[in-house]
C-alpha cells in the first residue's frame, strides 16, 4: 500500500510505499525539505511498510508529534497527522504505486526555501513540547551546520544591528560573539536588578533589531522549580504571575509605565513552560500565540527566552518582537537570544544576591544594636518574617540601674542629662555584648539584658556574672573621667537571676519587641532594686548554675522574691558586701 503526505492546502508532498524511506528536514539535501525555522536541518525519518509508515525523530530541537503527542518513534496510518516543529502533514492513502526510491514523483522531493512556510492549522491540536530539565545557563545545543561549501543550504541571516544582508557564516558568528561579549560586560557592571533588566532590554533592542523588548518578572507561584517529568504546560505561569520589569520600543518609549499597552505574554508563558527559548515567525498565524493581544498589537515575529537561576528557578523571561515581515527573526537569532538569556540570568541572580547581602548588612547593623555580633548575623540571614510569639527558654537575666539619678538629673541641664545617660548606657551595653548577651531594653536609667535567647549556651550564667562585674569596673573608669571634668560620680546596683522564662516577640503586628517574661526577670529586677551602690546581688539558682570559679559571695536574706515561697536568700558580690541591701530583711535572731 502506498501512502501520500499532504500539506494543509491539500498539495501532495511525497509518497512512500513498502520499503521506501525519506528524511524530513529544513536542509535542501533532505528528501522532504520544509522551510520553517522550527524544523531542524535533519528533523525526522519516514519509512514505508505494508500497512503503515514509521516516523523516527532524529534528535530535533522542537520535536516530532503524531496527532499532537510528541513521539520518538511511532506508526502512522491513513488519517494521522504528523507534525515537525509546527509544520503539520497529513498521511493519506495513495493510489499510485511508488518507485523503488519511495517517491511517486520527483517533484515531491523537496520544498525549496522559497516555498510558502507551512503552519499548524487553527483547528489542529497544538503539540506539547517535551520539558527541558536543564536550566538555561549557556546556549542550548544546536545541530552542527553543514560543512562549508555544502550545496543547497544557506545559513539564516541573523537580525543583528539591522544588518540582514549577505554575509559569510564565519563573519556572522564572530559578530554575534562580539555582541554577546559586549552585552556581558554591560550587564556585569549593573549594581542592582533594576539596572540589570534595563540593560537587558537595551541590549536586546540593539543587537536583535527588534521593535520592542521587555523583561518579564515571575511573581507568585510561577517561578517555583518543577520536576522535569511533570507536564510542561502545567508549569506555565498565569497572566497575573508575569510582571513587566522593564520594556521599551525601538524609539526609546517606556512601555512599562502605568497606562501603557501591555505586551503579549503568551510567548513568555510558553518559554517559561518549556524552560527553553521560543520563536514564532508569524505570530498572528501561529495557533500557539494567536491571542487577542497578539492580533491587536500586530505582532509579526517574536522570540522569548526564559531567565533561569542556577537551581532551575524561573526568574523571568526576555522577550522581543517585530511587526515588519522583512525583519522576521530566524533560528540564528534564537540561538543568540538563548545565549544572551543565560548571561542575563546570571547577571540578574548576582544582582539579587548583592541586594540581599546589602539588606542583610542593614539588618545586621540594626540587630547589632540589640544582640551580640554573631547572633545578629545569624538573625539577619534568616528569611523568616518576625511575628508575635515565642518559646520557653532558660536564661540569665541582668538589671543594672543607676542610684540617685533622679536627684542628679534635676540639677543638670537637659543636654547634660542626655550626655550622662548616653555615656552610661553605651558603656553598659558594650559590657553585655562583649560577653555575648542580648540587650533587652532600656528602662530610663536602667539596662535590662539576658543570656539564653534567642540562642543559649551552657555558660550563660557565667557570662552574665562576668558582664555584671565588668560593668562595675567600667563605671569606676567612667567616674574617673567625670571627676576630671568636675562632674558628680555615678553609682549603680546590679541584680542577676536564672530560670525559665517566655522569650519571644511581644506587641502588635505594627510594632514588635523581643523580650523575656517570667519569674527570673522579676527576680533580677527586685534584686537590682535591693542592691547597694557598687553591689551585685544574684539568686541561688544563678549561683548553682555557674560552671567556672566565681568570686566570693555572701548570703543575704531577703523578705521575699517573686516565685519564691516565704523568705528567700540572695548572694552579694562586690565592694558593697559589707553594706546591707536596701530591701533586706533583718537577720534572724540567733
Amino acid at each position: 500500500m502506498a501512502f501520500v503526505l499532504v500539506d494543509p492546502s491539500g498539495s501532495h508532498l511525497a509518497a512512500l510505499g513498502e520499503g521506501g524511506a525519506l528524511v524530513v528536514g529544513r536542509s535542501a539535501e533532505c528528501a522532504l525539505a520544509l522551510a520553517d525555522p522550527t524544523v531542524s536541518r535533519r528533523h525526522a525519518e519516514l519509512v514505508g511498510a505494508r500497512d503503515h509508515l514509521t516516523v523516527r525523530d532524529l534528535g530535533s530541537r522542537n520535536g516530532t508529534f503524531r496527532n499532537g503527542v510528541r513521539v520518538q518513534s511511532a506508526r502512522l496510518r491513513a488519517g494521522d497527522t504528523v507534525t515537525f516543529g509546527v509544520v503539520s502533514v497529513r498521511v493519506a492513502q495513495g493510489g499510485e504505486q511508488p518507485t523503488a526510491t519511495g517517491l511517486v514523483d520527483p517533484n515531491y522531493g523537496a520544498m525549496r526555501p522559497t516555498a510558502p512556510r507551512h503552519r499548524l492549522t487553527p483547528d489542529r491540536p497544538v503539540p506539547a513540547p517535551a520539558p527541558v530539565p536543564a536550566p538555561v545557563a549557556a546556549p542550548a545545543p544546536v545541530e552542527a551546520p553543514p560543512a562549508p561549501g555544502a550545496p543547497g543550504e544557506e545559513e539564516p541571516q541573523p537580525a543583528i544591528l539591522a544588518e540582514r544582508g549577505a554575509a559569510a557564516p564565519q563573519e556572522l558568528t564572530a559578530r554575534r560573539l562580539a555582541l554577546l561579549l559586549e552585552a556581558t560586560r554591560a550587564l556585569g557592571g549593573a549594581a542592582d536588578t533594576a539596572a540589570v533588566v534595563s540593560r537587558v532590554v537595551t541590549a536586546a533592542l540593539r543587537t536583535l533589531d527588534a521593535d520592542r523588548a521587555a523583561v518579564f518578572r515571575v511573581v507568585g507561584g510561577g517561578g517555583a522549580r518543577t520536576p522535569a517529568s511533570a507536564d510542561p504546560l502545567a508549569r506555565a505561569p498565569a497572566e497575573d504571575e508575569l510582571e513587566t520589569a522593564a520594556a521599551r520600543d525601538r524609539w526609546d518609549a517606556d512601555l512599562a509605565v502605568a497606562g501603557a499597552t501591555p505586551l503579549p505574554r503568551s510567548v513568555a508563558r510558553a518559554a517559561l513552560a518549556r524552560r527553553a527559548a521560543v520563536l514564532t515567525v508569524d505570530a498572528s498565524g501561529d495557533p500557539r500565540f494567536s491571542g487577542q493581544s497578539v492580533l491587536r498589537q500586530r505582532v509579526r515575529s517574536a522570540m522569548c527566552a526564559p531567565l533561569l537561576a542556577a537551581d532551575g528557578t524561573a526568574l523571568g523571561a526576555v522577550y522581543v518582537d517585530s511587526g515588519d515581515p522583512a525583519r522576521a527573526f530566524r533560528e540564528a537569532d534564537l540561538d543568540f537570544l538563548t545565549a544572551f538569556a543565560g548571561v542575563a540570568a546570571a547577571a540578574l541572580e548576582n544582582a539579587r544576591l548583592g541586594e540581599r547581602l546589602r539588606r542583610e548588612a542593614v539588618s545586621r547593623e540594626n540587630f547589632a544594636r540589640y544582640f551580640a555580633a554573631p547572633v545578629a548575623a545569624r538573625i539577619a540571614a534568616s528569611e523568616a518574617p518576625a511575628r508575635p510569639g515565642g518559646e520557653r527558654r532558660t536564661v540569665a537575666v541582668l538589671f543594672a540601674d543607676l542610684r540617685g539619678f533622679t536627684r542628679l538629673a534635676a540639677a543638670l541641664a537637659p543636654d547634660e542629662v542626655a550626655d550622662t545617660l548616653s555615656d552610661f548606657l553605651s558603656a553598659m551595653v558594650d559590657c553585655v555584648f562583649r560577653h555575648g548577651g542580648t540587650l533587652d531594653k532600656f528602662i530610663a536609667d536602667c539596662v535590662m539584658a539576658q543570656w539564653g535567647a534567642p540562642e543559649g549556651a551552657p555558660d550563660d550564667a557565667d557570662r552574665a556574672l562576668a558582664a555584671a562585674l565588668e560593668m562595675h569596673e567600667v563605671l569606676a573608669a567612667l567616674n574617673v573621667r567625670r571627676a576630671e571634668a568636675g562632674r558628680e560620680p555615678l553609682a549603680m546596683g546590679v541584680g542577676l537571676a536564672y530560670g525559665e522564662v517566655f522569650a519571644g516577640n511581644i506587641g502588635s503586628e505594627r510594632r514588635l519587641e523581643f523580650t523575656v517574661i517570667g519569674n527570673a526577670a522579676n527576680q533580677a529586677s527586685r534584686l537590682c532594686d535591693a542592691a547597694c551602690a557598687g553591689q551585685t546581688l544574684v539568686t541561688d539558682a544563678l549561683r548553682r548554675a555557674l560552671r567556672r570559679p566565681a568570686p566570693p559571695m555572701r548570703p543575704v536574706p531577703l523578705a521575699e522574691l517573686p516565685g519564691e515561697p516565704g523568705p528567700a536568700s540572695a548572694y552579694a558580690v562586690g565592694p558593697g558586701d559589707d553594706a546591707a541591701p536596701s530591701s533586706a530583711a533583718p537577720a534572724p535572731a540567733e
